[in-house]
Parts: structure tokens; sequence; C-alpha cells
């Protein structure tokens, strides 16, 4: 009981440190850390500490001290799924996405109800091509946080990828029911009606998207084409 109220407020504290301002991080961080050092100099045992010692210098943007103390957690409970994930933070705020890649896939496999590490491991796996691999990570993740923000978006993208165009569709058109002015997810979901044929359906989303992103405009060429094989 203890050990999990150490951890609940662990997660709180990562919580607090991932959604305050980066004001926090200026004006309050170097004293969190000092704070944190002191009490860890008389119990470097414990890994609660060490972990929280490393959020704090995630939350101050400084990846490379981060990583010692996720691994001085992991050395002391290797079994912790939570330590994984936050040590793979700091390897992706590093660009370090071998390490990251391994310690997301170690994390899912200590714990894969842990949906965040599920959706960046997912995400890791397409960044390398496997979108196959991925679905199954996004559609995991989407079951176990059906509002993970962009999840449906993400798992779209790798179905059409693959060229799963009519799945695509599905999750696409999911990810535009919760963010209707998502204008990759619009665009993306034109790209796949045209794929299977439906140009008239094209049309609308991506007209859309040109709207809300002008960005986009350079790859018109795709409405363009919509409409010549609708008048055809």
């Amino acid at each position: 009981m203890k050990l999990n109220i150490k951890f609940y407020c662990l997660f709180s504290f990562f919580c607090f440190l991932i959604y305050t301002p980066l004001s926090y991080a200026s004006s309050d961080a170097a004293s969190e850390i000092i704070r944190l050092e002191e009490k860890i100099q008389n119990t470097p045992q414990d890994p609660v500490l060490n972990s929280e010692l490393g959020l704090a210098y995630l939350k101050s943007g400084n990846y490379a001290k981060a990583v010692q103390p996720f691994q001085k957690a992991i050395e002391i409970n290797s079994e912790e799924a939570w330590y994984h994930y936050f040590l793979s933070l700091a390897y992706g705020g590093l660009g370090k996405h071998s390490e990251k890649f391994r310690a997301l896939e170690k994390t899912i496999r200590l714990n894969p109800k842990l949906a965040e590490a599920q959706f960046r491991f997912a995400v890791a796996q397409a960044a390398h091509g496997q979108h196959q691999e991925a679905i199954e990570h996004y559609k995991t993740a989407l079951k176990l946080q059906p509002s993970i923000k962009k999840g449906n978006y993400y798992l779209g993208l790798s179905y059409f990828l693959s060229n799963r165009y009519l799945e695509a569709i599905t999750s696409l058109r999911e990810d535009l029911k919760q963010n209707p002015k998502h204008a990759e997810a619009s665009y993306t979901l034109g790209l796949a009606y045209i794929q299977v044929g439906q140009y008239k359906k094209s049309i609308d989303p991506i007209k859309k998207a040109l709207e809300a992103n002008p960005q986009l405009a350079k790859k018109n060429f795709s409405l363009f084409a919509a409409e010549s094989d609708q008048n055809k």
C-alpha cells in the first residue's frame, strides 16, 4: 500500500510538471531540483525520488540531466514500467530514437495497459516505416484511452500508408468528429477517397483542409485530379 501511495504521488507530480506553464520551469525548477538532490543524498536508493528528480529535469528542458536519475530508478526497480516510460521521454528530447524505442518497448512489455506508452511506441514504429505494427499499437492505445489527441488521425495515417484506404477513411472520419478543424486529417481523408475512386466525396474534405491550412495549397493537385476525374 505504501508503494502504491508513492506511485500516486509520483504520477501526480508528473502531471503537475507536464501541465504547469513553462514559467514554473524558469522560476522554480532550479530550487525544486536542488531540493530533490538534497533528499536523494539522504536516501539515494529511493527510486521514486530519483524519478521525481528526472521529471524535474524534464520540465526544465534538461533532457541530458534527466537520463541519469531515471536510469538510477530503473537500476533500483527495473520492473516499474513508468521509469522506462519517463526515460523514453528523456531520450526523445535528446533525439536518441533507438534508445527511446527500446525504452518504450520495455515499458509496454512490463505494462501493456499504459496507453501513453502504446501510443508513443506506435508513433516510433510509424517513423521507422513499420506501419502494420504501429496500427496494432495505435488500436491498443485508443482502446485504453479513446480520447488520445490525434490518435485516430495517426491510426488513419498508418492505414493510408499501408494502402488500407477504407480503414483509413473510417479512422480519419472519427478524428474529424473530435476535431472538425483538423486540416491534415481532412486532407488525408480526401486523398483516401481518391484512392478508392470516390472522387466526389474527396472534394469537400480537401477544400476544407485548404481553407483551414493554406500551406496545404501546394498539394492542391489532388483536388484538381479529383474534380477532373469526376467530370470525365
